[in-house]
């Protein structure tokens, strides 16, 4: 906000009085666009672009996420939260080969955590979890960079999130990890890169049944008859979930295992979407399956929803 100030030069009055509201409000909207685009950094060390964040402020919110959610303070109201399989992928530094990258990328994006806890974070993730498929151009450093990145942001806080939702009285949650994609033709071509995997708002051509709005000219749009069913499946389950609060039903033409991620105060079930080992899975345990253990949710979320980590990751 304060760069946009500088840059309209709206600096004559104090941030927070009614003359700087009424210095911007007399600028046209094209302007302040104009500001934020100009003034916006999107790199890793800047939350990836998502810099207009909200600030606890008394009021509206009147604590940080962490300890609202801590102590019970939220809306009680069905909740399904989910990740794309290899959800930050596209927003990992391509040029990382080294360890020395890897740690730079991360420190870089979690400036607050020391410099042990970066270091027993990324001991939980060796480099040898991530071998890389012979259809991928990346080296195993860049997958590791984007897992540990992945948990950090899109599932260690929701699970801890749905797992203070269920402990409140909440009973229905539940976690999707989506592990199906048409995206890597079309990505391969913008971007020059291969193996990428399921990345962000993946699920998204199959939630609302959709697969053509992806069919654009010049562009490679090739998916196979799995697609379709997984799309049919997909948006099912979504409207059964806005339809009836849980995402799928017994003998449902969607997801109809889908159930309530957690069934009692010892596991942690995710329903797997697309790819080879679609179903509803524990993250660990004789329930689970091969994909799921090998992501070490539990030993890995464990820290990062640890209370010290909460606290260097500033949430």
């Amino acid at each position: 906000m304060h760069a946009v100030i500088d840059r309209v030069g709206c600096r004559d009055a104090d941030i927070h009085s009614e003359e700087m509201v009424d210095c911007l409000r007399s600028l046209d909207t094209e302007i302040l666009l104009n500001a934020s685009i100009a003034t916006k950094f999107g790199d890793i060390a800047h939350n990836i672009g998502d810099i207009w964040l909200p600030v606890v402020d008394g009021d509206f919110l009147p604590s940080a996420p962490s300890e609202l959610i801590k102590e019970g303070r939220f809306a009680k109201v069905p909740t399904m939260i989910g990740w794309a399989q290899d959800d930050l992928a596209i927003f990992t530094d391509l040029n990382i080969t080294t360890a020395e990258d890897t740690r730079e990328f991360v420190s870089s994006y979690v400036p607050d955590v020391t410099d042990e806890n970066i270091d027993t974070l990324l001991s939980l993730y060796p480099v040898s979890d991530f071998a890389v498929e012979e259809s991928s151009d990346l080296p195993p450093e860049f997958f590791r960079a984007a897992r540990v990145i992945r948990d950090i942001l899109m599932v260690c806080q929701p699970i801890w999130y749905a797992q203070n939702l269920a402990k409140f009285g909440n009973e229905d949650v539940y976690l999707y990890d989506w592990n199906q994609t048409i995206l890597e033709p079309l990505i391969e071509a913008v971007n020059g890169v291969t193996g990428l995997g399921p990345i962000h708002s993946a699920e998204f051509a199959y939630i609302f049944g959709n697969l053509s709005a992806y069919d654009v000219p010049g562009f490679p749009f090739e998916p196979t008859p799995d697609d379709y069913e997984l799309a049919h499946r997909g948006s099912r389950a979504w409207s059964t979930f806005a339809n009836v609060g849980r995402p799928g039903l017994e003998k449902d033409e969607g997801f109809g295992e889908f159930g309530p991620a957690f069934p009692n105060e010892q596991d942690t079930y995710i329903y797997v979407a697309g790819g080879p080992e679609e179903g509803f899975w524990a993250i660990d345990g004789q329930d689970s399956t091969s994909g799921l253990l090998a992501q070490k949710l539990r030993e890995r979320c464990g820290f990062i929803n640890s209370p010290e980590m909460i606290e260097q990751l500033r949430h």
